[in-house]
């Protein structure tokens, strides 16, 4: 299993398209695990339209396989 990480634009345009289940059967289809950092969630957490903010933490929530609590700079 290949391992990558989504910077919060991708989540985002991922939101925006609709598109977050499909995106979850090509990663899982092809092998990759999603990682979500401590990162993801403080940028979408300062989304100030609280229903957007909901949208997008149900795609974090949705796509990421697992949380990585090291910083992201270390990627």
């Amino acid at each position: 299993m290949q391992t990558i990480y989504f910077d919060t634009n991708v989540y985002r345009y991922i939101r925006a398209s609709g598109e977050s289940l499909r995106v979850m059967e090509y990663l899982h289809g092809r092998g990759f695990e999603l990682i979500l950092s401590g990162e993801n969630l403080m940028e979408t957490l300062k989304i100030p339209e609280g229903h957007e903010r909901k949208q997008e933490a149900k795609v974090l929530a949705k796509l990421a396989d697992r949380y990585e609590d090291y910083p992201t700079t270390w990627l």
